[in-house]
Parts: structure tokens; sequence; C-alpha cells
């Protein structure tokens, strides 16, 4: 189940110019549906118009997710794992028991995914506060000096009316390719420093990447 987290979800296969049309999509689930029917003593009769109401419900709540979840689901609804039909299999027993018990499911590999995602960052983090501190902050303190000295007033010349701002675009051009390798305690601390300078477009730099990484 994990992998279908990473499958395309159906309103976007349908709408993708190499995905399927709707036709094709509730084709694949209402053979996938007659085959879960035909599981069950009390609906393997199901008829072909009762399988295309099933299909089009299903197709409709459960956009959001891929069609492989959707086949998984019938596949796990046959075997017993989402809990006891009681030998049927209609729009009941799918929507408000084999759908839910799923969606429960999923969740669960959601908040397992997340976590594991959230174990990563720290420990890259820690990994990066123990590591030999790169240009990184040497980095950042010339691109602050270069900063400051484009805020000076410049002394216009008979060559130029206008004073230049190269020095500010560079700035920011380059804070801009620097943030993602940085780590977070080094973005809170040049935060701060920039708020100090009232250097508030990097400061805004900062805070973005910093919110990214939630």
């Amino acid at each position: 189940m994990a992998e279908t987290i990473e499958y395309r979800k159906l309103n976007s296969l349908l709408r993708a110019d190499d995905g399927l049309s709707k036709k094709q999509v509730l084709q694949i689930l209402q053979i996938a549906i007659l085959n879960t029917a035909r599981s069950f003593k009390y609906s393997e009769n199901m008829t072909f118009m009762q399988s295309s109401v099933l299909a089009e419900d299903l197709l409709d709540k459960m956009k959001y997710e891929s069609l492989e979840d959707v086949l998984l689901m019938l596949k796990m609804g046959r075997r017993g794992e989402l809990g006891s039909n009681k030998g049927r299999f209609d729009s009941d027993v799918l929507f408000t028991l084999f759908l839910p018990a799923y969606n429960e499911i999923k969740s669960l590999q959601w908040d397992e995914k997340i976590r594991i995602e959230k174990l990563e960052r720290e420990k890259k983090e820690k990994e990066d506060l123990a590591a030999p501190r790169d240009s990184n902050t040497d980095y950042v303190d010339q691109l602050h000096k270069a900063w400051k000295d484009s805020q000076k007033p410049k002394v216009l010349t008979t060559k130029s009316s206008v004073p230049e701002n190269n020095d500010h675009v560079q700035f920011m051009f380059n804070l801009k390719m620097i943030v993602s390798s940085m780590t977070n305690s080094e973005l809170r601390t040049e935060m701060i420093r920039a708020k100090n300078n009232k250097a508030f477009d990097a400061y805004e730099i900062y805070e973005l990447e910093l919110n990214s990484r939630k």
C-alpha cells in the first residue's frame, strides 16, 4: 500500500494527455467490481448495470486516490482484510465498510511516511551540525557585506547620473542559490542578523526556505 502514495491520482490521470479516458477507467472499475462480487455468495450474480452504477460512484468517491488504490481496496475486500461483509458485496458494503477501513489504513501509511521523512531530516540536520563547517556561513558574511555596501550612498559622476544597485541585486540572487544548503539553525541565525540589519528582503528568503521544510 505504501507504494500507492506515489502513484498518479485519478483526477490527474483523467486530465493528462498520456492518461486514460473516463470511459476506460470506468471499464476497468466495472471489471474489478464484478470480479469482487463473484467472491461473495449473495452478490455473485451482480448485473452489469449494477456494476456500472457502482463504478461511477466509486470513481467519484476516490477521484483523489490512484487507480491502484481502488484496485487494491477491492482486492483487500475480497480477502476479508477490510472487515466482515456477511457474504455480500453492494453499495452499502463498499462505501460504509470497505472504503472507510481502507482510508484508515492509508492514513496510517501517510503518518508513517511523514514520520520517517521527519526522522531523516532531523538526522541530516544533526549530521550537518556535527560535520566541519563548510563555506556557507563565511559566504553569507560576504553576502551581507555586499548588501551593506549596496546601501551606502553612491558618488555620482559625469558618466553616471543614477546610483548603481548591482551589488544588492547580485546579493539577492546569490542568496537564493545557497539557502537550500543551509541548516535550520543557520537559517534562524541569519534571519536574526538580517532583521537587525534591516535586510528585510533577505529575511524573507530565509523565512520562506525555513517554512518550506515544515
